[in-house]
């Protein structure tokens, strides 16, 4: 049957009230909430997506919202049943359709054992899967686990197998087509189930007994009326069944409730599969049944036409002469005559030799005649069944045959029907043989005629075939003879028994190989048969081993868990629906200092007279409960705990809330963890964020203002060139050359706090600089500090920066200054000596061992205390009132000193004095060019200069003074225009450019003219650059860089440098 791909809004809306209404009453009858003996929407889902295709299934979502509306049932379970409801039709449609998506009748074996498998295998997932949502959701306890997903398997199973093949019969309108005999079978049927089901105790002491009877009529109907009967009966079957076991009554009203549903549900599986299979059987049988007829009528006019597959064998001359009906049966087009080798050769290899034997022994007279089937090759390629019959027509006057006729007959469709049988019995033992649960069949004497693989894998045995004829259930010590008495009878019971080594048991009349014990769980039920005077058992055996084990594995679970929230760092603790603690870990008891105390049962109001101190701290966490309560859902945040030693510990908590499916609040799961080292751990992050965001302000201030410095000194410098020495002028701009190199000195502590400055080191005199600082001091200091410096060294020279060595110098002396300001008098003595650390001393200093020049600071003010000796040196920290420091003064000290492979050391006693002792590296000697005179202006030799920089004064500064000094200047504010004078072939000898310019940096103007002139010397100008700047200047292969503000003198230097080396070069070449 064919369905649209357009799904009308009308069979969704079927589709959600019959899924409705079929759950409503299935509910409504059901033993208790959990479980329904059949759950009909499962059934009715499958089959309207078969017929009306799998988008149908927002019906599902529809009718189930209304059934949880109606019952009551929680939002969760809508979406979880309602999901795995859809995608188990869905799983079972796509199987059922996965080769033809257009049909699916299901009137035939193959059809029937698709749908069987997926009606025994899709609930499997559906009850799984919902099973364990409703045990994890709480919804179920967990020991009812393996029964809730068994009834919820067996409901939606028994759905399917019912109520699917009612919708398609429906669909087929197999109603209109009942005859007036077929209406009265049903309606007497009818009667029959009532009476069986509803009055069955009336007529039997045993009902079981008359389930039987329906069954046998059901069969009979089922090969009577077919697939609608096998349909109708299985409706009327699960209904009385159903209703008899709610009311009590009827052949399943005996037995306890949990194994009513189980028998009840096995007994219809059975009948419903048995019906089925043997209304698809007999309606193939009526198929192939018309398919002989129509073939014996078309025999019959073949006969009278004489259009038989007909062949004349001449044996004399070796010829096979062929009619027109053979040449039709062989698919020739035309008939035709050949050797009976010729014939052979067409033959199936497999069968040829057969064959061949075969009419050799017929044409020697072993045989009468020749009957034959075997494959042969027809005209159009293909292998085709055939039965080959001949007889001996005419023999020579010596008795030696010389004519044979026969006829040939395709015989094709015969034998795809016994394949088509014998795939029916291969399914039959498949269904039984395959069954996970253990089955043997026990005749009337206690033996197994038959078992499947499961029960001869549950019970490990060695020798089946030698176990069928040793053991006997009626002697098995395990089996009394009360049940034996009881299954002669006719009973179904189950029983639960262990099977173990040290008992004598089953397995030692099996000789199976169980090494562990095993508990199962047994099924025990007579069996119909056709013979009323032999009686069979069924048994069935499931093993629960696993089931018992779980339960010591869940206490043993409890335990690890216990131990395992007791060894976790983070505060666990579990609360039920009125605030009462019930468990907590070892990490919250001693938050709490609730170590030792009976909290359980006890709300935190309750718990703070035992720990007073924490009292703010339990009104805190009861009222952020019920804040999380309110907002039923986790909620999240930073709580602070006090403790008693003054410290702050700070906790990210989280606050679970679980509520029953009325709403009523059930418990609340509360997690803390520890976050105090990250909330310190962030406050230092944001001083460094703090100390970068200034090194950044730090940085462009001293860039603008060493571009307002260059020009000063080299204005300067060429204003002293033209002033003689003893003018008075000279002496003035001496003075402001003075303040102009404290400017640029102060431009570079700017840049030293930026981080962003690189430090001119060569080999200094130390001993000139701590001079030069301490006249600096002594000018600056008040009269009633005492100062003092003194100097025991032979050698003091370092490899220094000049103005970061003066800086550090300067910073601990103020540092003094202030810590001795409030005292009505001082002293501050500096040291200069020689010290040599051997390799125990150097280490504690984490230094190389050598000599070092060490300067000591010792001032007699009120000294260090000890709380904060350990962060002095960290940047921002001061003790002083805001506007009286920065914090930066001891952390640039010690940054400086680092930097230069030194240390720094603290000495003090808290009350009355403290020493800074400085450690640095000691040189042997200055060199030559530390020697060099800095203010000598090198002259030039009218060297041809391109200067480039994006400030016209600049500029202009640069072309008067490189002009004064020799030099023949081209300068360019635009570095595009300076790089097109290149190109167009202007002879420079050199270029100066400043880095920083719009459009197109200096590195590259310098890389592009490079790129024109390779052998250029190029100097780079910049006010600022960090080692990651100096790296690409040096991979650039540029000439020199000078930093600004820069003076006259040493661009002299730099530039005839440069000149000398290109001259060099030139001599080499």
């Amino acid at each position: 049957m064919k369905y649209n791909s357009q799904v009308p809004i009308r069979r969704i809306l079927e589709l959600g009230l019959l899924f409705f209404l079929t759950g409503y009453i299935a509910l409504f009858y059901s033993q208790n909430p959990s479980i329904t003996a059949i759950w009909p929407p499962s059934g009715i889902v499958l089959g309207y997506m078969l017929l009306y295709g799998r988008r149908v299934w927002p019906g599902v979502f529809l009718g189930l919202g209304v059934l949880v509306y109606v019952r009551g049932f929680s939002f969760d379970g809508w979406i979880v049943v309602g999901t795995l409801s859809a995608a188990e039709a869905l799983l079972a449609a796509w199987w059922l359709q996965k080769n033809d998506t257009d049909t699916f009748e299901c009137d035939r074996v193959a059809d029937l054992r698709k749908f069987l498998v997926a009606a025994f295998t899709a609930p499997a997932m559906t009850a799984l899967s919902g099973s364990l949502f409703f045990a994890i959701r709480g919804y179920i306890e967990w020991s009812y686990f393996t029964n809730n997903a068994l009834f919820w398997y067996l409901g939606n199973m028994l759905g399917m197998l019912i109520f699917t093949p009612l919708i398609l019969s429906l669909k087929r309108e197999e109603l209109q087509k009942l005859k007036r005999n077929d209406a009265l079978i049903l309606i007497a049927f009818t009667l029959l189930m009532y009476g069986v089901f509803i009055h069955g105790r009336r007529f039997a002491s045993n009902p079981v007994v008359l389930l039987y009877l329906p069954l046998t009529i059901s069969l009979w109907i089922a090969m009577h009326m077919r697939l609608t009967g096998a349909v109708f009966t299985n409706v009327l079957t699960a209904a009385f069944a159903g209703y008899a076991s709610f009311m009590g009554v009827g052949p399943f009203g005996e037995h306890v409730e949990v194994f009513n549903v189980f028998v009840h549900a096995s007994y219809l599986a059975i009948v419903t599969s048995a019906t089925m299979f043997t209304a698809v059987v007999f309606n193939e049988q009526d198929d192939v049944k018309s398919e002989l007829r129509r073939r014996e009528q078309r025999l019959q006019v073949a006969l009278d036409a004489a259009l038989m597959g007909v062949w004349d064998h001449d044996i004399a001359n070796n010829v096979v002469h062929h009619d027109r009906n053979w040449a039709r049966v062989m698919e020739f087009d035309e008939p035709f005559s050949l050797s009976i080798e010729s014939f052979l050769e067409r033959v199936h290899p497999t069968d040829r030799a057969g064959v061949k034997a075969h009419f050799d022994d017929f044409m020697i007279g072993e045989e009468e005649s020749f009957v034959s089937e075997y494959r042969i090759l027809t005209g159009r390629e293909r292998w085709k069944w055939v039965m080959d019959t001949g007889k001996i027509v005419e023999w020579d006057s010596q008795g030696h045959p010389i004519r044979s006729v026969g006829i040939l007959q395709d015989i094709s469709s015969r034998v795809e029907l016994l394949q088509r049988a014998q795939e029916s019995e291969n399914l039959a033992h498949a269904l039984f043989n395959k069954s996970p649960i253990g089955i043997e069949i026990i005749n009337e004497d206690g033996r197994i005629t038959y078992a499947n693989e499961a029960l001869i894998k549950l019970f490990e045995v060695e020798d089946p075939d030698k176990a069928y004829k040793t053991y006997n259930l009626f002697k098995d010590p395990a089996f009394s003879q009360e049940n034996v008495e009881r299954l002669k009878r006719g009973e179904t019971f189950s029983l639960f028994f262990w099977y173990g080594q040290k008992a004598v048991q089953r397995q030692n009349m099996y000789r199976s190989k169980i090494k562990k014990a095993k508990y199962l769980h047994g099924i025990f039920m007579p069996v119909p048969s056709i013979d009323p005077d032999s009686k069979r058992y069924l048994a069935m055996f499931v093993d629960n081993t696993r089931e018992r084990l779980v339960e010591q594995e869940l206490r043993e679970s409890r335990l690890r868990l216990r131990t395992l929230i007791d060894a976790t760092p983070d505060i666990i603790c579990f609360k039920d629906g009125e605030g009462r603690w019930m468990e907590a870990n070892k990490a919250d008891l001693e938050l709490f200092e609730l170590v030792g105390v009976d909290y359980r049962g006890k709300k935190d109001s309750d718990l703070a007279p035992y720990s007073p101190f924490y009292y703010d701290a339990f009104m805190t966490c009861e009222a952020s409960d019920e804040r999380a309560w309110e907002k039923r859902g986790v909620l999240r945040g930073v709580e602070v705990i006090p403790r008693p030693n003054g410290s702050d510990k700070v906790y990210d908590v989280l606050k679970i809330p679980l509520f029953h499916e009325d709403g009523r609040r059930k418990a609340l799961i509360v997690l803390g963890r520890d976050i105090t080292e990250l909330k310190e751990a962030e406050k230092k992050l944001r001083h460094v964020q703090k100390m970068e965001a200034i090194g950044t302000l730090a940085g462009g201030i001293a860039h603008d203002f060493n571009n307002i410095l260059t020009p000063i000194f080299v204005y300067l410098e060429m204003a002293m060139m033209d002033a003689c020495e003893n003018d008075r002028i000279m002496r003035y701009l001496t003075n402001i050359r003075g303040g102009v190199e404290k400017a640029g000195d102060l431009v570079k502590q700017i840049l030293n706090v930026a981080r962003r400055g690189e430090q001119i080191r060569k080999n200094i005199h130390l001993k000139n600089v701590l001079t030069e600082a301490f006249r600096l001091v002594r000018a600056s200091f008040p009269g009633k500090i005492q100062l003092e410096l003194k100097i025991d060294l032979a050698h003091d020279v370092v490899y220094a920066d000049e103005t970061q060595i003066h800086q550090v110098i300067m910073n601990l002396c103020t540092n003094a200054l202030q810590a001795m300001n409030q005292q009505e008098s001082g002293s501050l003595k500096l040291y200069l000596t020689e010290k040599s650390l051997d390799g125990e001393s150097a280490k504690k200093l984490q230094l190389p061992a050598g000599d070092y020049i060490c300067m000591s600071f010792h001032d007699s003010g009120p000294g260090i205390p000890a709380t904060i000796r350990e962060r002095i040196f960290e940047p921002f920290f001061t003790t002083k009132e805001v506007g009286e420091g920065t914090g930066l003064g001891l952390s640039i000290v010690h940054g400086i000193i680092k930097d230069h492979g030194g240390a720094i050391t603290l000495d003090t006693d808290g009350a009355s004095y403290t020493r800074f002792t400085i450690y640095l590296p000691r040189q042997d000697s200055l060199t030559e060019e530390d020697h060099r005179d800095e203010q000598h202006i090198v002259e030039g030799q009218g060297e041809y200069i391109c200067y480039v920089d994006d400030k016209k004064t600049i500029c202009e500064m640069g072309k008067g003074a490189l002009e004064q000094i020799g030099y023949q200047v081209a300068v360019f504010d635009n570095a595009r225009e300076a790089l097109e004078a290149f190109r167009n072939g202007e002879p420079f000898d050199l270029l100066i450019t400043d880095q920083s310019m719009p459009g197109m940096s200096g590195l590259q103007l310098a890389q592009e003219v490079r790129r024109l002139n390779k052998d250029l010397p190029v100097i780079l100008i910049t006010g600022m650059y960090t080692a990651e700047d100096k790296k690409k200047i040096e991979e650039a292969g540029l000439t020199a860089f000078i930093t600004k503000p820069f003076q006259l003198p040493a661009l002299s230097r730099i530039l005839s440098d440069c000149f000398r080396s290109r001259e060099k070069e030139t001599a080499k070449k």
